[in-house]
């Protein structure tokens, strides 16, 4: 996947819709129904609670069966949580000060996290298409129909998260 993207990247001319198609068509090429099976496989070995990996299961299973929608509304929903247990489960007070710290991503992640996760989107044309927000989610501003990209996007936040070793005790910022 990396040398086709590589490729297209080499031999178009610069920013385009044409070159996002040809990359989005690559990727979601990649994550077929047997890539999105082995994701499921990881996180169900992860260490979270049997429910949570429950739910998350089937998010998947909704993704493969096309309903967008269903898997981007379970899975935005849980990031916020996702996030508190890989940081030992700040307290409530803590949580908005928290930083994740882990994997050298600090500064990127929290950017996204504050961007399209827990974002001030206050309506529907806040809502960047393609971008699985939490908090549009939660309130039902869609545009249009989720596409599987966007479902895609919600899968591999979430596989991100998942994949974030946990922090040494809770750090809240001072």
């Amino acid at each position: 996947m990396t040398a086709e993207i590589s490729d297209i990247l080499a031999t178009s001319r610069g920013a385009s819709k044409r070159r996002e198609k040809r990359i989005d068509k690559v990727i979601l090429d990649y994550y077929d129904k047997n890539e999105i099976k082995f994701i499921k496989r990881i996180w169900r070995e992860s260490d979270l609670e049997p429910h949570i990996k429950r739910i998350l299961g089937q998010a998947l299973e909704a993704h493969l069966r096309g309903e967008y929608a269903l898997c981007i509304s379970s899975l935005a929903t849980m990031w916020e949580g996702l996030i508190y247990i890989k940081a030992n489960n700040a307290t409530m007070q803590d949580r908005h000060r928290q930083r994740i710290e882990a994997n050298d991503y600090d500064k990127i992640f929290s950017d996204y996290f504050n961007t399209f996760i827990v974002s001030q989107c206050n309506k529907v044309d806040d809502v960047v298409d393609g971008v699985p927000n939490r908090h549009g989610v939660s309130h039902s501003w869609y545009h249009s129909y989720p596409s599987k990209k966007a479902s895609l996007n919600a899968i591999l936040l979430t596989d991100f998260i998942i994949g974030l070793e946990p922090l040494e005790g809770t750090q809240a910022s001072a």
